[in-house]
């Protein structure tokens, strides 16, 4: 289907009583469909690439989390990759990440990028560095009729959120000294206590799991090499 998906979630809902949907995340995204979650036999291609030279997804676009809104309105969160450092070539793809929202009026077919939702309060460098707020996790919290999204802070994994119906850019505020009261662009962010030294705890996937009305996070850091689990 495709090179390889280092890192990025894999989404999956039941497109109808018959059909499964899988929206696989990397460089570029893709979807497939097929009878059960195991046999995806129909691939529908590539939905999501990078954007054009000097965009802040230059360097890919892997569509980290999908919501039907209904059968042809699909909200969508991509992690964005800036690998533009002017005066380096950048051969390594380092990269300056954010988190970005995205809509389908097709049933998943086409997509329309509409903005990030979330970037650093850190300045880019200059040189390729590591660095910006992605690798996130957004969710749907219906109780609170709100989404949240799990993100990279430089020393553990902070969290915003959106009461927008859609979690459109402009609409996201990050959890900052004791409420989310910081501004999803730009604004800075704490480390949840559980994560705290964690450095850049990666890809956060949480689930709800209702048996136990429990919330589950797995995640991983890149200094020690460690994943992490909490509920």
């Amino acid at each position: 289907v495709y090179p390889g998906f280092p890192d990025g979630h894999i989404t999956y809902f039941p497109l109808n009583d018959s059909t499964y949907v899988h929206i696989w995340a990397g460089y570029e995204s893709y979807i497939s469909s097929g009878s059960s979650w195991m046999h995806q036999d129909s691939l529908w291609g590539m939905v999501l690439s990078k954007g054009i030279a000097g965009s802040y997804d230059n360097g890919g676009a892997w569509l980290y989390a999908v919501f039907p809104m209904d059968s042809l309105h699909w909200v969508g969160f991509y992690h964005a990759e800036d690998h533009e450092f002017s005066g380096y070539e950048n051969s390594m793809k380092i990269a300056w990440k954010s988190a970005a929202q995205c809509e389908s009026f097709d049933g998943g077919k086409t997509w329309i990028k509409n903005g990030q939702i979330l970037t650093s309060w850190l300045d880019k460098p200059n040189a390729p560095e590591w660095g910006g707020t992605g690798d996130f996790s957004v969710v749907r919290d219906s109780v609170n009729n709100r989404w949240l999204a799990f993100y990279v802070c430089p020393n553990g994994i902070g969290v915003a959120q959106s009461k927008d119906a859609f979690g459109k850019p402009g609409t996201w505020n990050k959890y900052n000294n004791g409420k989310f009261s910081s501004p999803g662009l730009n604004g800075k962010g704490d480390p949840l206590p559980f994560s705290k030294g964690k450095y850049a705890g990666g890809n956060p996937p949480l689930i709800y799991y209702s048996p136990l009305k429990t919330w589950f996070l797995v995640y991983h850091d890149w200094n020690d090499k460690g994943i992490y689990y909490t509920s």
